[in-house]
């Protein structure tokens, strides 16, 4: 966002004009007596325009530069749909079809121009069009291993293929028990406004259960062995919370870093 230059003449024998960037730094004129005040703030407020203006031309120029190597790379980070579908095919060994493709053309969503400029573009685009390969090819291990690269400790691989580990389960896990009150559920006494999330639950732990990897400490699920006996789960091993997945990002954001 450009700022525009801020200016505030203050009465008195001194004069502060104060200057903000396009980069939002501040920048100090040089108090001068309000004797000379008429010309030499009118000449510095004009080059410190100029300034801002050479700033502005340069930094779009970058910005355009940088676009442009965007648009035209021939890996993932691709904003030009055909060359990122070509990287995509490659990089997964897949066909995509037109079925495939993944485009934004709802009013809802942020126009593509912006999420280009953003940088987000090629992330979401690639990851929408495997969803839609997914759905369409009944395969889900190209978008699995797409995820594996931003959340690797959410995955297992089991025979060649990813599988969701038990820290992702367990990630899902806690977040439904907090955000649908479930904590300490009897799963064989539903109500009957709880009936659909119980059920729900139910099906995550199995999941959970199945899933490979190892046991993380989940609220709600194993974090007591009263709770864990009840639901029929494993409780985390001693030496987890000593060891390097005892950390927030673990859970949270699917790796150590």
């Amino acid at each position: 966002m450009n700022l525009l230059p801020a200016r505030k003449i203050l009465t008195g024998t001194m004069l502060t004009v104060l200057l903000l960037s396009p980069f939002g730094t501040s920048v100090f004129a040089e108090e001068k007596s309000q004797s000379d005040s008429s010309n030499s703030v009118t000449n510095s407020i004009n080059a410190e325009d100029k300034t801002i203006q050479s700033v502005q031309s340069n930094n779009d120029s970058k910005t355009l530069i940088q676009s442009t190597e965007k648009e035209e790379s021939n890996d993932l980070t691709s904003t030009n749909d055909e060359l990122r579908y070509k990287a995509l095919e490659k990089e997964y060994n897949i066909t995509l079809e037109e079925v495939d493709h993944w485009s934004v053309n709802y009013p809802d969503y942020t126009p593509m121009n912006i999420l280009k400029q953003m940088g987000y573009y090629h992330i979401n685009a690639n990851r929408q069009t495997l969803i839609m390969y997914a759905i369409s090819k009944d395969d889900w291990q190209p978008y699995r291993a797409f995820e594996a690269k931003y959340t690797p400790l959410y995955f297992e691989i089991v025979d060649g293929k990813f599988e969701y580990s038990k820290i992702y389960f367990g990630h899902a896990i806690e977040n439904y028990i907090f955000n649908n009150g479930l904590m300490g559920i009897n799963l064989e006494k539903p109500t009957s406004e709880n009936e659909v999330h119980v059920k729900e639950l139910k099906s995550y732990i199995e999941k959970f259960k199945a899933a490979p990897g190892i046991v993380p400490y989940v609220v709600g699920l194993n974090h007591r062995e009263d709770v864990a006996l009840q639901y029929g789960v494993e409780r985390p091993k001693k030496d987890f919370f000593n060891s390097k997945y005892n950390n927030p990002k673990v859970m949270a954001e699917g790796r150590f870093e």
